[in-house]
């Protein structure tokens, strides 16, 4: 399973023929992804919901 993938080009000026490759490989694979401020963002989500419910069960454990 693979849950992230990161390309560095030393070439920026190719960087839109490799983004689209790799688009046309996510297309023939059935593989979505999701541009890099779409994750960040969504990494912040997952965070705040996170903390949110750790704090939750340290306050259960310290008042009980």
């Amino acid at each position: 399973m693979i849950n992230g993938v990161r390309a560095r080009l030393r070439d920026t000026m190719i960087s839109r023929e490799i983004s689209a490759r790799i688009e046309r490989i996510e297309n023939e694979i059935g593989y979505k992804s999701v541009a890099g401020a779409g994750v960040e963002g969504g990494s912040a989500s997952a965070f705040i919901i996170r903390n949110i419910i750790s704090y939750t069960v340290e306050a259960i454990f310290l008042s009980g």
